[in-house]
């Protein structure tokens, strides 16, 4: 099944029957008809049917702009969210239960010392564990990757959710990322215990009024073990071909193809691992 959280739309004829709230603005309604909404609806891909779901438990407030990702077998999460665009947005974290269809929150800092990021919509989230794996229930870790805040601005931070102890840990990144919003990120898990980020598109900041401020440019992010053995000694061979030129037919046609079409680590725009102790 597929699970649509929320958004901005047009106000029903009628309440909703299974407890979703509906947030109307009137400047903005005013102006497009449209109201925020925090109703869950599920689409079955078997019976090609939509329906909306009756949950459990505390609601995240209706918004738009938020994260929502799964993140293991039974639950997923939702983080931010925003609504009116000069709003600093929300900062909290909820969890959906996708088996008994209860939420729990809102979490957020105990204190002002707490390390927390700051409210944002329009950012991306994706999971650092494979979510049907048995690690991601017991150590799952999301990132996520700039967004918009107060007076629409964009936020120039990346943060790592670790979600068993909800602890945020901030990256920090050269001058040549640069910071965007109404970007997308997707996971490729390649092993359990390791995975590529990829982040494409979105807007930056204008620096003038005129300046092109659409993203075309394609990020991935490296989690986990850097490199395979394999790929360590191919790149060591490569490096070194003078040295190893002679002794190269000895390899298997197999390793010989692999060592032809290795390609550079300028491929992977930066390298960000994981510490031993971590995962």
């Amino acid at each position: 099944a597929i699970y649509t959280f929320g958004g901005v739309g047009n106000k029903p004829m009628q309440e909703s029957r299974r407890g979703a709230k509906f947030d109307q603005d009137d400047s903005f309604q005013n102006a497009f008809g449209t109201v925020w909404n925090n109703a869950l609806h599920m689409y079955e891909t078997k019976t090609d049917t939509w329906s909306e779901v009756v949950c459990k438990g505390v609601r995240p407030p209706p918004c738009e702009k938020f994260t929502f990702n799964r993140i293991d077998n039974n639950r997923a999460i939702l983080i931010g969210g925003k609504r009116r665009k000069f709003d600093a947005g929300f900062n909290t974290i909820y969890f959906f239960d996708l088996n008994t269809f209860n939420w729990k929150g809102p979490y957020g800092p105990s204190s002002t010392d707490e390390k927390w990021p700051d409210g944002r919509g329009l950012h991306s989230a994706a999971c650092l564990v494979d979510p049907k794996s048995d690690l991601a229930e017991r150590d799952q870790r999301l990132i996520v990757f700039w967004g918009e805040g107060i007076d629409a601005k964009i936020l120039n931070d990346v943060w790592i959710l670790s979600v068993s102890n909800l602890s945020w840990t901030q990256l920090h990144f050269d001058s040549s990322f640069r910071p965007r919003k109404y970007h997308m990120s997707c996971s490729y898990h390649i092993t359990e215990r390791q995975t590529d980020v990829f982040v494409f598109g979105g807007n930056k900041q204008r620096k003038t009024k005129f300046e092109r401020n659409v993203m075309t440019d394609l990020l991935i992010f490296r989690f986990g073990s850097v490199r395979s053995l394999e790929e360590l000694c191919l790149h060591y061979l490569k490096k070194n071909n003078d040295s190893y030129a002679n002794h190269t037919s000895l390899l298997s046609p197999n390793i010989l193809n692999k060592l032809e079409n290795l390609s550079n680590s300028s491929d992977f725009t930066v390298v960000y691992p994981y510490e031993k102790n971590t995962l």
